[in-house]
Order: structure tokens, then C-alpha cells, then sequence
């Protein structure tokens, strides 16, 4: 049971977290963006940068997704949920790459990506934190 200063914590941190997954989210859309106009964009690009962010995001959870410190909480709504939320296209891509008009790549793409990011996602974890 959490006493009475946890919950007191906790609720005065709600803004700076909300402003924790905002910042990081401007700047992941900003790296994928970047990216896209530069060099990467297309289905192979799509799942490459899933599949990074998903093995980054279960290293960072591995590193610090076990911590109740309330900077731990922030760095993994920061980096985690914010800046690889927005920097990988989990959320939309399978619309976007196995929608009308998809070419066979596109749908591979597809469907590779989730069994791939779990598997990526595992060993980032593993890599994070040995013990789990």
C-alpha cells in the first residue's frame, strides 16, 4: 500500500509527466521525419526503424522499467513512450503499408514487423536487464 507523501508525489508529477511523453514525442517525430527526408522512407524503412525503436525501447525498459524512483518514471515516459512512441510507426503503418494498392514488399513489411519487434524488443530487454 502506497502512503499518503508516495500519492501526494505522484499526483503533483502528473503535468511533468504529460510534459515528459510531449517532449519526447517532438523529438522522435522530428528524428523519423528527418529521417524520412533524408534517406528513409518506404516500407524497408518503416520496418527498420520499428524494429530499432522496438529493441530500444525494451533495452531502456530493462535498464530502468523495474525502478518505482519517480526520475526512472520520467526518463520512460521521456525516451519510452514519447520519443520512441513518436520515432517508431507502430500505430499507423500497417494501414498505411497493407492498404489499397499494397505491392507484395509492402505487405511483408507488415507482416514481419510485429512478430520481429517482439523478438527485438526481448532481447533488448535481456540486454537491459540480465537478470530478467
Amino acid at each position: 500500500m502506497r502512503g499518503a507523501t508516495a500519492d501526494a508525489v505522484a499526483h503533483a508529477s502528473r503535468p511533468a509527466r504529460l510534459a515528459m511523453v510531449f517532449a519526447g514525442g517532438a523529438i522522435g517525430t522530428g528524428v523519423r521525419h528527418g529521417l524520412a527526408l533524408a534517406w528513409l522512407d518506404g516500407p524497408l524503412a518503416t520496418l527498420l526503424v520499428n524494429l530499432t525503436g522496438a529493441f530500444a525501447l525494451g533495452w531502456l525498459l530493462g535498464a530502468i522499467g523495474r525502478h518505482a524512483d519517480p526520475r526512472a518514471t520520467h526518463r520512460r515516459l521521456f525516451l519510452g513512450t514519447g520519443l520512441l512512441g513518436a520515432y517508431t510507426t507502430y500505430s499507423a503503418f500497417v494501414v498505411a503499408l497493407a492498404g489499397p494498392g499494397a505491392g507484395a514488399l509492402d505487405w511483408a513489411t507488415a507482416l514481419a514487423s510485429l512478430p520481429l519487434g517482439v523478438m527485438l524488443a526481448g532481447a533488448g530487454l535481456r540486454l537491459g536487464h540480465p537478470d530478467a
